[in-house]
């Protein structure tokens, strides 16, 4: 990652003390938490818990393999990579309240968020919903104007491991070496 941030994916049990744990780990390295997003249990006790700290590249690794160790701790996955090669991918929400014009409807149909999505509109204001990377919605905010945004309600970001993208490619692959 080339910003002094990184996401990291932890899949956990889903019990307190391992949270604890997590958490105490990067205390203990003095990581800065900038925001933790925890989801519900499945089906077999895990939770996943995604993390934004304050560090750089290097000791991302550090802290991926750190987060390995801790009891209860099935599998870390740092934004870019992992030593596996899982891929990651990080994304954020943003829903905002913003004066209705013509200049911000077209806006948001060339804006550089990955998904903008008109939610709600009336005569004098419009919800729009927008998806993408942090630097991508920072973007398309300061674009829009900190005078026409009357509510900003932003999630953080949320990192998601990207099985399912490799997966789609693997049968693509197996015809490639087939033909060749």
């Amino acid at each position: 990652m080339t910003s002094p941030f990184a996401l990291l994916l932890v899949t956990m049990d889903a019990d307190p003390a391992t949270l604890g744990r997590v958490l105490g780990v990067l205390r203990q390295r003095n990581l800065r938490v900038v925001s933790a997003t925890i989801t519900t249990e499945d089906d077999r006790g895990r939770s996943w818990l995604t993390v934004h700290v304050d560090l750089g590249p290097l000791t991302m690794n550090m802290a991926c393999k750190a987060l390995n160790r801790v009891v209860g701790v099935h599998r870390v996955i740092g934004a870019d990579t992992t030593a596996t090669g899982e891929l990651a991918v990080g994304r954020e929400l943003a829903v905002l309240t913003a004066t209705a014009s013509m200049e911000l409807f077209s806006l948001l149909v060339t804006s550089g968020a990955r998904h903008a999505r008109l939610l709600s509109r009336t005569r004098d204001e419009l919800t729009i919903e927008l998806t993408g990377t942090s630097s991508e919605i920072d973007a398309t905010l300061a674009r829009i104007g900190s005078e026409a945004i009357r509510q900003l309600a932003r999630s953080g970001p949320v990192l998601l491991r990207a099985q399912a993208a490799r997966a789609a490619r693997a049968p693509e692959r197996a015809r490639r070496h087939r033909t060749a």
